[in-house]
């Protein structure tokens, strides 16, 4: 996602090192007693967390926003003259508006 939005790839690596190379150092009255990776990365709470999700989150927008260019989404107009919609987003929560119709999979119908 960061390649696609231009960012150089000193910087990417730099973000793909935070994000991989996760480590604790435990300390007591002061002083460092090692450290130890972390088996699940970068995790919620994380400083780094909120920037990555909006990186992500634009991206998918973006996607979205193309699929209904492209005619592959019809996102929901309010009103004849109104522009359409096809995402609302509030903090971490997206609603997603498209036009529903029937398609065929398989032998079986989907409503």
């Amino acid at each position: 996602m960061m390649m696609k939005m231009g960012f150089c790839d000193k910087w990417i690596k730099w973000i793909m090192e935070c994000v991989f190379t996760t480590t604790f150092f435990v300390v007591v009255k002061g002083e460092t007693f090692g450290y130890f990776c972390s088996a699940r990365e970068i995790r919620q709470g994380d400083l780094l967390s909120p920037y990555l999700f909006l990186l992500c989150i634009e991206g998918f927008f973006f996607m979205l926003s193309n699929a209904e260019r492209n005619g592959t989404i019809q996102g929901l107009k309010i009103g004849r003259r109104c522009p359409s919609i096809n995402h609302l987003l509030f903090a971490d929560d997206s609603l997603i508006f498209s036009k529903a119709g029937e398609k065929i999979y398989g032998g079986g119908k989907l409503h």
